[in-house]
């Protein structure tokens, strides 16, 4: 059955980059099967078919991709390709948080770009479900929810900025020699917490941290 699933796949990706290339609220739609999307003419002659995987720009920046995600239904947020539920992830702020703003750029990553992996849901209901999640996060938040949002982050920041580095590591952190793992020993023999460090070969510090709880926290 793999030839029909796929086929089945790509069909429901060619309408949902389709309809997402005339939707007011999609800047932009990255999709080989759209009409122009093709210069190198690859279609036909390396892919037999666009494919089930397409990405779009949302308009309102980081902040309205976020929402999008919060608000699907039927798609699931996941960084997976090719499964037969219908995956959607947000890169700048996922998979490729660690790349410097430049290195984003510089490879198309925007802020508000999404990545879809379609599977075999009803295209017609994966429709429904985007479309409602666009309309969500172009929507006002009550202003009860917008101030209850913003209280979880400032509890988040203002916990970590309570904790000490013994807070961090905790004593089962630590190694017979008083040093914590990933830290250095201090005069006193209590572990130091090293403000930054190196994840995929781009360095993060403690401002990173707090930005990523703060974002957990919405």
């Amino acid at each position: 059955t793999l030839p029909l699933r796929v086929k089945a796949a790509q069909d429901g990706a060619r309408m949902m980059a389709e309809r997402l290339s005339r939707h007011p609220k999609v800047t932009r739609v990255h999709y080989p099967g759209l009409p122009g999307a093709d210069p190198l003419g690859l279609l036909g002659r390396q892919m037999a078919g666009p494919g089930s995987v397409l990405s779009f720009e949302v308009a309102g920046g980081f902040e309205a991709a976020r929402r999008v995600l919060e608000a699907v239904r039927i798609m699931v947020s996941a960084v997976s390709l090719g499964s037969t539920d219908t995956l959607i992830q947000h890169p700048a702020g996922l998979t490729h948080r660690c790349m410097t703003d430049q290195a984003k750029a510089s490879t198309g990553i925007s802020a508000s770009l999404l990545r879809l992996s379609v599977g075999l849901e009803d295209p017609e209901d994966l429709w429904a479900d985007l479309e409602q999640a666009l309309e969500a996060a172009h929507a006002e938040l009550p202003a009860g929810q917008a101030a209850e949002a913003a209280g979880a982050v400032d509890e988040v920041e203002e916990r970590l900025a309570s904790l000490t580095p013994p807070d961090v590591l905790g004593d089962d952190a630590r190694g017979s020699d008083g040093a914590g793992v990933g830290g250095d020993v201090g005069g006193d023999g209590d572990a130091r917490v090293r403000p930054e460090g190196m994840v995929n070969g781009q360095r993060f510090d403690s401002e990173d941290i707090q930005r990523g709880m703060a974002d957990m926290a919405r």
